[in-house]
């Protein structure tokens, strides 16, 4: 599989957004290197640095939190900007700071503004990507960050050993320069948030913590983070204490780990977009359960790797598949809020699963830490499965919104209303009537009751004198559907020369042109009817340039029709 491929049909906007992630991300050397500057550098000793890590993942915590409601008042754009001027101006200040006190409240401050940067740029992606490939776009957005931080630290080292206090000037240039890159880009107007007061009471919803679903989404993601966070806490001092293996040897397995995320994470989301997500989120979580569990009985090379591999497949599938089930959970202007609350609980799992893991590992032997791995993966798989087997495969009360605030009145489904005087109105071919306010607006907007545009289309009622032909579908005094065997027909069925009754061949309307056979099996493989699969058909072309053929040679066709 060649994940460049599946680059070519991300959204140019999005590619900027990977630009910006992959520059901070490469700055990010400040923070692995805290504890070493604290102590090494300033000379404090382990109780300040511990109380220095403690307020940088208290401010993170704060900081996503906030980030993802200002996202819905002000827009997300604003939130990246700003989130990369302040954190770069605080590293740049950081190499002046000596006292304990101000090293605290700097470092709060730092971990607040620096940490704003996630949720806003997941609010960017859920806009940029459509709904059915949400999962590959936030894949793209992960290679964009494991790219970054897999060559920030090797630079961070670098620097450390020729003086610590460059280190926050780099990152702090980083920073900076990210935040001109979204400046001048499309991203700074893009995808502004809807002010809380515009939004109906149906449609903001209540608060979150009412959502069980969401909840329970939460909570598995707060187990499988705490898993995950064993790789970078435990799994070092267990390779090189229990084992007795170089210390180089962790390094390799941080290559395996990359390797595998930059050449197959986005590609195996392609091919895993449609999933539902009570498949993908239990099949990653028990993965990632899987392997870490496996190390207990790992003693070598291979099948350390072979496990580093197993759970590295569980974090590709599960963490894109969490992502876009709570987005599906957020009520229309409020995608920062649920992306905040995203964020802050992967912060949450950041600190409590190292701190856990080392305790157990510390007490009890890896012979307790890895098999307790394998049973929370499998109670977390456990939680998904039960808070999203219910969940259909397309209920998304903001996607639909979006979509809805998006797109002309043409392409979306008007507000109907039975009408006993259809045909007056313009309704006689369907049955069906629009109503005064949809059909009076160009777009629907925010306020539009999505309850009604999806309710089910009603027929209109049918005429008192029977028809000589096939009528279009229409209720009876007994509220029974009646007609539309044939379709709606523009004329009556013509008789031959014995009498028999014939029907004209059904005809797209006046100034349509025929689909061809490959718009037809566009439109099979995704619902819809042919003409607009050819509709679909185009608008790929738009995107892709002159990758897609313009026709299917005749060869082709039978071949596709053999099953060949």
């Amino acid at each position: 599989m060649n994940p460049w491929r599946e680059m070519r049909g991300m959204p140019r906007d999005l590619w900027i957004l990977a630009a910006a992630i992959l520059v901070n991300r490469i700055g990010s050397m400040a923070v692995p290197f805290l504890s070493l500057y604290l102590i090494r550098h300033l000379g404090h000793d382990t109780a300040v640095a511990g109380l220095m890590l403690g307020s940088y993942g208290a401010g993170a915590l704060l900081g996503a939190t906030a980030a993802g409601r200002l996202c819905d008042r002000i827009g997300p754009g604003s939130i990246l900007i700003g989130s990369m001027l302040a954190s770069g101006g605080l590293l740049l200040a950081y190499p002046l700071l000596r006292t304990i006190t101000a090293l605290a409240v700097v470092t709060f401050a730092l971990a607040a503004t620096a940490e704003a940067f996630r949720p806003a740029s997941l609010v960017v992606v859920t806009a940029l990507a459509p709904r059915d490939r949400r999962k590959p776009a936030y894949a793209f957005a992960r290679l964009a960050a494991n790219l970054g931080m897999s060559i920030g630290p090797i630079v961070g080292g670098v620097l450390s050993e020729l003086w610590f206090p460059s280190l926050f000037l780099v990152e702090g240039a980083t920073s900076l320069l990210t935040a001109l890159l979204v400046f001048v880009s499309p991203l700074r107007h893009r995808s502004r948030g809807v002010q809380m007061d515009d939004v109906p009471p149906s449609l903001a919803g209540g608060p979150a913590s009412r959502d069980p679903i969401l909840l329970a989404l939460l909570v598995g993601v707060l187990l499988t983070g705490m898993i995950f966070f064993q790789f970078d806490s435990t799994l070092p001092l267990y390779l090189v204490r229990h084992l007795e293996m170089p210390g180089y040897s962790f390094g390799a397995l941080i290559t395996v780990n990359t390797l595998l995320i930059v050449f197959l994470e986005l590609p195996l989301n392609s091919a895993t977009a449609h999933w539902r997500h009570v498949w993908a989120l239990g099949l990653g979580a028990t993965l990632l359960g899987g392997g870490f569990g496996a190390l207990a009985l790992a003693d070598g090379p291979f099948t350390l790797a072979l496990s580093v591999a197993v759970w590295t497949f569980g974090e590709m599938i599960l963490t894109p598949a969490a992502t876009a089930a709570i987005a599906e959970r957020a009520p229309v202007g409020r995608m920062g809020e649920y992306m905040g609350l995203h964020s802050t609980t992967t912060g949450l799992s950041f600190m409590l699963g190292p701190s856990a893991g080392l305790l157990v590992l510390n007490h009890f032997g890896p012979q307790v830490l890895w098999p307790c791995a394998l049973a929370v993966g499998v109670m977390a798989a456990l939680i998904f499965g039960t808070a999203t087997a219910k969940i259909p495969r397309q209920t998304s009360l903001q996607a639909d919104t979006v979509a809805l605030e998006a797109g002309p009145v043409e392409q979306m489904p008007p507000e109907v209303v039975p009408s006993e005087d259809a045909a007056a109105r313009g309704g006689a071919e369907t049955g069906l009537v629009v109503s005064p306010e949809a059909a009076g607006s160009s777009r629907l907007g925010p306020s539009t009751d999505v309850a009604s545009l999806r309710q089910a289309r009603q027929p209109a009622p049918c005429p008192s004198s029977e028809p000589a032909y096939d009528p279009p579908p229409c209720l009876d005094q007994n509220g029974t559907v009646r007609g539309g065997q044939r379709g709606s027909l523009s004329s009556p069925p013509s008789v031959d020369a014995a009498g028999r009754e014939r029907s004209p061949r059904m005809q797209p309307p006046r100034g349509t042109r025929r689909p061809t056979p490959r718009a037809m099996m566009a439109s099979v493989s995704r619902g819809t009817s042919p003409l607009q699969g050819r509709s679909l058909l185009a608008a790929r072309r738009r995107s892709s340039g002159p990758n897609l053929p313009r026709r299917m040679t005749r060869r082709r066709l039978r071949r596709r029709k053999r099953g060949g």
